[in-house]
């Protein structure tokens, strides 16, 4: 508590740029097994992980890659250095300098006149998007803030930024920026990938999004982990898709994810979204997604009633009303 601001942003910027970028570029998640330090903070944790490497040059040699580090610490359990090390990736895609902006398609699906690879000046990339008629950048952003509050982990960071005119003058402004996970392999490509056991999460995020543009090109996987990007049609009113009230119970537990994103999901309550959404997103689509949260609610409300997915935290009629 009694440390100053400047030693705060030292520590992130010490875990975001030396370790939580770099030292996962030569080992895979299954490999590493790091311990929580007992004591000495951020600097305990440097000290113990550089002590794990051999060799500082093979340390910072590879790809930096600060997303998947928060992950990891997250399939961990160490939540509190996972925030930290997203809170990271969030300073760096909203302060690094731009290097290049590449008319690259990424893969299949990804229309190049809205979309640039946005290469930052400490080696991270991101995809970069405009507004327009087929991209809402303040939904993209919106997206990744669902994610991240109702701890889905699906989506990649994502931040609004605004970028001059000295790069490309056409593709300037504010623009969405989200964090390119390098050598994901697109859906269609991975066998099987329906049965994998995010996609009930998946469900659930693109319900209260209302996402209508979820298809095989837009769902990644890196490592065996699932991400979903391009969110640029979601938080609209409804237009395709059934209401979760008339499906049988079955059908039902298709959407359902973990306890612990429905018990964010209750603490995430409608002043907490128009604040949380308030810059990101218009009225209308606020409103949107409070009406999907209410009837997710109900629905599992209802079915508590009949004894149905009591493994989940109890909803009462209370915790629906807006």
């Amino acid at each position: 508590m009694g440390r100053s601001v400047s030693t705060r942003l030292r520590n992130v910027t010490l875990v975001g740029l030396v370790l939580l970028d770099l030292f996962l570029a030569n080992a895979s998640f299954a490999d590493l097994e790091i311990q929580a330090p007992s004591k000495g903070g951020l600097d305990c944790l440097i000290q113990e992980t550089s002590y794990r490497f051999t060799g500082a040059a093979e340390l910072v040699s590879g790809e930096p890659r600060p997303f998947e580090t928060a992950l990891h610490f997250r399939r961990q359990g160490l939540f509190e250095k996972a925030n930290v090390a997203e809170d990271a990736v969030v300073g760096q895609l909203e302060t690094q300098s731009v290097l290049k902006l590449d008319r690259v398609q990424v893969h299949q699906g990804i229309n190049d006149s809205s979309t640039r690879v946005m290469r930052l000046g400490n080696g991270i990339s991101a995809i970069a998007k405009l507004d327009g008629i087929h991209e809402d950048t303040g939904a993209e952003v919106a997206a990744y803030q669902v994610s991240r509050r109702l701890g889905l982990n699906l989506v990649p960071v994502t931040v609004r930024r605004f970028i001059p005119k000295n790069l490309e003058p056409s593709f300037s402004g504010y623009l969405s920026l989200q964090y390119f996970v390098k050598e994901a392999q697109p859906a269609h490509k991975v066998l099987g990938w329906r049965t994998h056991p995010e996609v009930k999460t998946l469900r659930f995020l693109d319900f209260l999004i209302n996402n209508t543009d979820r298809h095989e090109n837009n769902v990644i996987f890196k490592n065996g982990k699932m991400f979903a990007i391009d969110h640029g049609l979601a938080f609209q009113t409804r237009t395709v898709g059934k209401s979760l009230s008339t499906l049988s119970d079955l059908e039902f537990a298709d959407y359902l994810p973990k306890p612990d994103a429905v018990k964010k999901l209750l603490e995430f309550d409608p002043p907490t979204v128009h604040h949380a959404f308030k810059d990101l997103l218009e009225g209308y689509q606020i409103r949107a997604f409070l009406a999907n949260r209410r009837e997710f609610l109900l629905t599992l409300y209802f079915w508590q009633r009949k004894g149905h997915f009591r493994d989940l935290p109890l909803i009462r009629l209370r915790d629906v009303r807006e």
